[in-house]
């Protein structure tokens, strides 16, 4: 088998990505990404920013994610649990998960999306303005931003900015302001199979994808549930809420220089 090692670049996914090489030692170890896409799947070692990087990068290849970060949402194994998961995955007890992406059609450009895409001003501090229509539904969003999100992103930015979580199997799409003007303006849960189009009122409103800045908007922007999916290998049996609340966990706990002040 083939499998791709990727890491973050710190002492701790290092550490533990020599580790995890010793283990995969019998299987054929890519490590250069110019030859990742012939892996059979991929072993990624870092936080949620890693995985969705190598998601872009890699789209057909299913990965195998273990959590070096603060919270690692998108991480099936955790940093401590590494070789177990590891052997697991090597004795074929494991399971591919396939979650659809999110598309948006700009003009001839179309980008793709595992947790959201979000609008934002060019010029930080600035508001955007924002027509959005999805068949009968139209407002106008103004405010700091607005976030489109998938199930899986509803956890993510989008819970940040205050919007709901969705538990898995829900087929739906969470559109949810980033500090509105308006207090008309509530996060709105769409049906999956919704077409959402956003319409720049103002100029210099840029498009994010996964947090990575894609193109600044001068037409609409079409976004829904695309065909493409991400696969990601499961080696435990996790409930989403063991998840969830590990997050909100993670979140309360203080840097430990802030608990020596």
């Amino acid at each position: 088998m083939k499998i791709g090692v990727i890491f973050k670049r710190n002492k701790k996914s290092e550490k533990l990505a020599k580790a995890v090489k010793k283990l995969l030692r019998k299987q054929e170890i890519l490590e250069d990404e110019k030859v990742m896409k012939k892996s059979d799947a991929i072993v990624v070692i870092g936080g949620d920013g890693t995985v969705l990087k190598t998601e872009e990068k890699f789209p057909s290849i299913p990965k195998l994610t273990i959590n070096t970060g603060e919270v690692g949402f998108l991480a099936e194994i955790e940093a401590k649990n590494a070789e177990k998961g590891i052997k697991r995955f090597l004795e074929g007890k494991y399971e591919i998960e396939e979650i659809k992406k999110l598309e948006c059609e700009c003009g001839k450009k179309k980008f793709y999306a595992l947790n959201d895409f979000y609008f934002l001003n060019k010029n930080q501090g600035k508001t955007v303005k924002l027509m959005v229509r999805s068949k009968k539904f139209r407002h106008v969003f103004w405010g700091d931003g607005l976030i489109i999100s998938s199930q899986i992103g509803s956890s993510a930015y989008s819970l940040s900015a205050g919007g709901p979580i969705l538990m898995p199997g829900v087929d739906a799409l969470v559109l949810t302001p980033i500090v509105p003007i308006l207090v008309s303006s509530p996060p709105i849960v769409f049906g999956g199979k919704s077409e959402i189009k956003v319409d720049p009122l103002l100029r210099k409103t840029m498009l994010f994808a996964d947090g990575e800045f894609k193109i600044t908007l001068n037409n609409e922007a079409k976004i829904k549930f695309s065909n493409k999916t991400a696969k990601f290998i499961k080696v435990f049996k996790k409930h989403f809420w063991d998840k969830v609340n590990h997050k909100i966990e993670q979140s309360l706990k203080l840097p430990k220089k802030a608990i020596k002040r």
